[in-house]
């Protein structure tokens, strides 16, 4: 793998971490540096939500095999994401309080304080709500940190070999009209849908 100097050297400086894991482009850069620089001081671990699809998941779980790195999931059930269901103006902010929250707890309770997420430079603070959230529970941001943008993250992807590139598979959430209230039985509707269409179109990832 290609891997990016800075980012091992600042994992190095910093410890050990946990990364908030989603198996996108971004959190897969991080997991697999930060298990080149720290080893078993190193964890990934994914809140598994009902706004994540079997995509996502399955994802998650070829980017951490792929770094090298200790997957750990952390279940939250709608009860912990009242606000989020809602599907307010805000949700992307209720969400992401929830899942650094979850993380937060876990990872802390076995000795992984310093915490990571994965917003790249190319990234708009305007247009990412998530990332106050996460600076409100000190999450760091090594990437944009180090100014390492999209292409970056992209060309270390390709240097990966990954059976199977991630994609940005957007939160099924965004299917509804924003303020429209959602239930389990409404997402998962709107996720076989999807998989129909391509299923019929033949569209693989």
């Amino acid at each position: 793998m290609d891997y990016i100097p800075e980012l091992l050297d600042l994992f190095r400086d910093t410890g050990r971490v946990a990364v908030c894991f989603s198996g996108g482009l971004d959190s897969t850069v991080l997991a697999a540096h930060a298990r080149k620089a720290l080893g078993d001081d190193s964890l990934a671990i994914m809140a598994d939500m009902p706004t994540l699809s079997d995509i996502q998941r399955e994802m998650a779980i070829d980017g951490a095999r792929a770094s090298g790195i200790g997957l750990l999931t952390v279940p939250l059930d709608w009860h912990r994401l009242r606000e989020v269901s809602g599907n307010g103006e805000r949700r992307c902010y209720f969400c992401k309080s929830a899942i650094f929250s979850a993380v937060r707890e876990v990872a802390g309770s076995l000795g992984f304080h310093n915490l990571v997420s994965g917003e790249n430079a190319d990234d708009d603070p305007d247009d990412r709500p998530g990332m106050s959230a996460g600076k409100e529970a000190g999450v760091a941001y090594p990437l944009r940190e180090l100014g390492i943008s999209r292409r970056e993250i992209e060309d270390f992807i390709s240097s990966m070999g990954l059976d199977r590139r991630p994609f940005k598979e957007t939160c099924l959430l965004t299917r509804f009209p924003t303020g429209t209230p959602v239930t389990e039985k409404d997402i998962r509707f709107a996720e076989a849908c999807e998989r129909s269409v391509r299923d019929i179109a033949d569209i693989g990832w």
